[in-house]
């Protein structure tokens, strides 16, 4: 094998591939297998399908394009014509961009377009001898590319989306179609404008997700697949997927006459079979879906009882047999399995239980076996275990770590194993390799993995030595170009003159590229790597975009220096996520430019959604878009009109810009002191003239616009929230925001609003407290409202009972005209309506705390009790002020204290001994008192 020149990512091809032309090679079309097999298996069953399309969609051999990704069926599609590959590192690198030549190769193969070997192309900038030239003839003598007004071609050039809609349109000679579409990217009349039409209008292209097409935009090479498969099948264009021919993605078999069938269209069916499988053996079956016939090879896979589904032997020996088998997802008990040995004879095992969730299990041999029967091929459940194999693969590790190794012997014994694509004349290399893994082969599949990995290894370093070597023995920049171009990755065809000048492995050879010779091939003393030639590539890439970085002074030229990251700077090692200099080097230049459109604006609305561009493309630290403003668009543009923008530019270049301080900052600064002062003067207008509509409007809308300027404050003493005002409140809200101004803060507006609405609430309960008619319930809940902004915690920590007697005291003690406030005379010190009610709910707590504890104290106590005395009891029920007592007179009096000293509350202890309980509310003390009178 032997590296020729790269196309689309094809690195290595055999002799017979290629045919010589002029001193270089061409590649012939590679026409892939177009067999594809489904393989479906569950636990109790497996099915081959045999029916269908070619391919599976929404696979493939790619390691990065993903089944779900948007190209992948059109990747298929063109891999499989032999129009497109992928790189020989098993990627397809479907985000990369394409050039002028690659796309060439794509349409000519596509389109079927016969190559000749000999052409004479008549652009100044291309190669008779070069790779594509075949191809970019074949396209011109069809009259599907013309070239460039300048006479150039520019081969190496990225294709644009507007340049790949021109030359599909030609190439497929496309008409318009009925539907009509409009890009808000695509002028009119334009030398791109009919063809991108075109494209839309048949369904082959619907634009970007923000609904515009890109015309200037790289096309990459998922992209690129998409354009032309669409252009060549119609059932795979947008809205034509019903269209496509249904193929089967996967069969289960459910049971001896049934299938769950799931199509290509993702939809599942259940199908019913006119006969009845036979279990345990493969059948071809035949079923309609829809009124459409598929066939399929399927296995009703029945599991006997106490046996296993053997995937695959692990050991024989004398005593015992290892096996392997899916996961169980129950116990299984009383387990066997069927061993026969070479000669046909089963050798019994012993049964076991298995537990759930194993994957192994090991069985006793109910007789040992000898060591002369442990030869030839034994099958456990029809399961394949070849001594033989095993034998003849310790036979290839054994020579292959003897010193010197017949290579003849070694040769023969991987003949013999059946290794596939061993090379004689690499034999010792495969002996040092088997050699030299790091676990020991124990089957021939274990030794082919090692002869295949020795082999691609030595197609790589055979293709490394060819690469070198071409870049070595160019002269030239003209020569230098196209080799770069074919093998190795990010190379731009205006930096050549970089790339020649250049020096590769500066610690080492240190020779700039183009004086590179047959000194610096693979193999010589001061050999170079391909590796070594991509980092001199790269170096050059990183010097001339930070040059373009420095230099881009607009958005526009920094968008192209995002574009050169992107194209250009090697991709960031998956396995290193925290280290990622290309995405931050791409952030980094989408920041800038979004600054620069900062820079660049000239009205309020343009420069308020710059700074939303800007904010979404900084990190949170510099900017977030959280903190901007709809409302201050005006004051953005008054804080931006105060730099000029060559001051501006000047200052992004340097990294000096403060954007968030000089504009955003400084707006919400002059946004907040015009919102506060214009609070403070309505303020003061409306209190002078409360009756003045006009100006209680005004000083509304006052308060309105400090909310609309602060909304986006995220400390809640900067934010003013209109839902706190009350517009019934507005006199009182006037009254004490009069003499706000700028000097003042939001959240003073906010305290003085609050107190506003706490001092409502103080009203509406001493509003309650002295209503006659309401409630105690209602009073108690009016006092704890005035106890609460007091901070009265004596009432506070009382009982919701004992709270209600309080609120029955202040009640019995309201004044006729209600609680007022007093004004003081120099003696008494004033208090408000408020404070006089809290002052009263102290005493009331005071007095009926000595009302319960007179109660208490008429029998003593346990230590020092006394006998009944009517004159310290009837005092006592007396001061309750207890209607139902106090209207007794005589004796029914008498008797009613006596019974109420009798019978006041006690409690046993458990020696016997009776105790006084003391009592805790009035609540309590009255209805013993009503006892006390029933009785």
């Amino acid at each position: 094998m032997i590296v020729l020149d790269q196309k689309d990512g094809v690195e290595i091809c055999t002799y017979q591939n290629v045919r010589k032309f002029k001193g270089g090679f061409i590649h012939m079309a590679y026409q892939p297998k177009s067999y594809r097999k489904f393989l479906a298996t569950s636990v109790a069953a497996a099915v081959v399908v045999t029916a269908g399309a070619a391919s599976v969609a929404g696979a493939t051999k790619f390691s990065d394009v993903p089944a779900n990704h948007f190209a992948v069926d059109h990747i298929n599609y063109l891999v499989e014509k032999g129009a497109i590959s992928g790189y020989a590192d098993g990627t397809f690198k479907p985000n990369a961009s394409i050039t002028r030549a690659e796309l060439s190769r794509i349409l000519v193969d596509t389109l079927g377009l016969e190559v000749e070997e000999n052409v004479q192309l008549s652009f100044t900038d291309t190669r008779d001898d070069a790779w594509y030239a075949p191809y970019v003839a074949a396209l011109a003598d069809k009259g599907i590319i013309q070239g460039n007004p300048d006479g150039t071609f520019a081969p190496g050039k990225t294709v644009t989306r507007a340049e790949l809609a021109i030359m599909v349109v030609a190439a497929y000679e496309l008409e318009a179609g009925d539907k009509e579409v409009a890009f808000p990217d695509v002028k009119e009349n334009v030398w791109y404008t009919d063809a991108i039409n075109t494209l839309a209008s048949n369904n082959i292209v619907v634009g970007k997700p923000d609904g515009s097409f890109a015309p200037g935009d790289a096309v990459t090479r998922g992209e690129a697949t998409a354009f032309v498969h669409r252009t060549e099948d119609p059932t795979v264009r947008p809205g034509h997927e019903d269209d496509k021919e249904l193929t089967v993605e996967s069969v289960t078999v459910v049971d001896a006459t049934t299938l769950t069938v799931v199509l290509s269209d993702d939809t599942t069916h259940e199908v019913t079979l006119e006969e009845a499988l036979e279990a345990n053996v493969e059948t071809e079956v035949t079923f309609e879906i829809d009124g459409v016939e598929y066939t399929a090879t399927v296995t009703w896979e029945v599991e006997e009882d106490g046996a296993l589904a053997v995937e695959s032997v692990s050991a024989i020996e004398a005593t015992i047999v290892e096996v392997t088998f899916a996961e169980l997802d129950e116990e299984l008990t009383d387990v066997t399995v069927e061993v026969t040995d070479s000669k046909g004879v089963v050798r019994e095992v012993i049964a076991r239980d298995i537990a759930k969730g194993a994957t192994t299990a090991q069985f006793d041999f109910a007789t040992t076996i000898t060591a002369d029967d442990l030869e030839g091929v034994w099958t456990v459940n029809g399961v394949s275990y070849s001594f033989d194999e095993l034998k003849l693969v310790e036979d290839i590790v054994a020579e292959a770590g003897k010193s010197p190794v017949n290579q003849v012997k070694l040769y023969s014994l991987l003949q013999e194993a059946g290794i596939e694509n061993v090379d004689a004349d690499r034999i010792a290399t495969y002996a040092d390799d088997i050699n030299s893994a790091t676990t020991t082969p124990v089957w021939a599949s274990d030794i082919q993995k090692i002869v295949d990995q020795t082999n691609k290894d030595a197609g790589d370093a055979a293709s490394e030595a060819a690469i070198v070597k071409a870049v070595a023995d160019a002269t030239n920049q003209i020569q230098l170009l196209p080799v770069l171009q074919a093998n190795f990755d990010r190379v731009n065809p205006n930096w050549i003159a970089g790339y020649a000048t250049q020096h590769v492995d500066p610690a080492g050879v240190n020779e700039t590229m183009l004086a590179l010779n047959a000194d610096n091939y693979v193999g010589k003393d001061d050999a170079v790597t391909k590796a070594q030639i991509q980092a001199a590539i790269d170096a050059v890439n990183n010097t001339n975009i930070g040059t373009a970085n420095t230099n881009a002074d607009t958005s526009t030229k920094q968008a192209a220096v995002t574009s050169l990251i992107e194209t250009y700077v090697q991709a960031d090692n998956p396995a290193t996520p925290n280290v990622t200099p290309k995405a931050d080097a791409i952030a980094a230049s989408k920041a800038k430019e979004a600054a620069f459109r900062v820079a660049e604006a000239t009205t309020e609305n343009s420069l308020y959604n710059a700074l939303v561009l800007y904010a979404n493309a900084t990190p949170d630290a510099t900017l977030k878009a959280s903190e901007l403003n709809a409302n201050l668009k005006a004051y953005y543009k008054s804080a931006f009109d105060t730099h000029t923008k060559a001051s501006l530019v000047s200052e992004i270049k340097a990294g000096t810009v403060d954007i968030k301080g000089d504009i955003v900052e400084q707006a919400d600064t002059n946004a907040l002191e015009d919102a506060l002062n214009t609070v403070g003067t309505t303020a003061t207008a409306y209190d002078a003239d409360k009756t003045n509509a006009t100006k209680k409007a005004a000083f509304s809308k006052a308060l309105q616009t400090l909310a609309n300027y602060t909304s986006h404050q995220t400390v809640t003493t900067e934010k003013f929230v209109m839902s706190t005002i009350d517009n019934a409140l507005l006199e009182d809200y006037a009254n004490v925001l009069t003499g706000i101004d700028s000097t003042d803060a939001v959240s003073d507006v906010q305290d003085a609003v609050k107190g506003v609405n706490d001092n409502k609430e103080l009203v509406a309960a001493v509003k309650v407290v002295n209503n006659t008619a309401s409630t105690a319930t209602q009073v108690r809940t009016a006092l704890t409202t005035i106890a609460v902004a007091e901070g009265n915690t004596s009432f506070i920590n009382l009982s919701a009972t004992a709270k209600l007697e309080v609120a029955e005291l202040v009640i019995e003690d309201r004044p006729t005209d209600g609680f007022e406030a007093v004004e003081g005379d120099g003696v008494v010190a004033p208090q408000t309506v408020v404070e006089v009610i809290n002052t009263e709910i102290t005493a009331q707590i005071s007095a009926r705390s000595s009302l319960i504890a007179n109660i208490n104290a008429v029998n003593g106590t346990d230590q020092a009790p006394v006998s009944f005395d009517f004159d310290t009891v009837n005092t006592a029920l007396t001061a309750l002020d207890h209607e139902a007592y106090n209207a007794l007179t005589g004796l029914a009096r008498i008797n009613a204290a006596q019974n109420f000293f009798d019978n006041m509350p006690t409690r046993t202890l458990t020696d016997g001994t009776v105790v006084e309980v003391a009592y805790t509310t009035l609540t309590a003390i009255k209805a013993d008192i009503d006892k006390a009178i029933a009785e």
